[in-house]
């Protein structure tokens, strides 16, 4: 569909890795920019380390959520679940953690 929610972003080139065959765990998978073809042993490591991660995050610490981000920008694309997830536990952060109040 498009949403790049369990994509990764090409190490060759930027674009998008999308699984060849979304509902197998072993499928290839391809940049849509420049074709580039992984092997799934190749890929679910990256998604294994990230998600990983993301579930030892203190998702009550602005600065290691901001730094998760950071740190994942270069492979993981900003709609990935993964990115969502850390974006949304700083929505519910900001304007309530002292030090990221609106003081307008």
């Amino acid at each position: 569909m498009n949403t790049f929610a369990s994509s990764l972003i090409c190490s060759v080139c930027g674009g998008v890795l999308t699984s060849l065959k979304p509902l197998e765990n072993v499928s290839d998978w391809k940049c849509l920019k420049c074709e580039q073809t992984l092997p799934a042993t190749k890929v679910l490591p990256m998604f294994l380390l990230a998600r990983s991660q993301l579930e030892s995050l203190d998702k009550k610490c602005v600065g290691k959520c901001e730094k998760f981000l950071r740190d994942h920008e270069s492979t993981l694309p900003a709609s990935s679940v993964i990115m969502a997830d850390v974006k949304y536990a700083l929505c519910l952060l900001y304007g309530n953690v002292p030090g990221y109040y609106y003081e307008g």
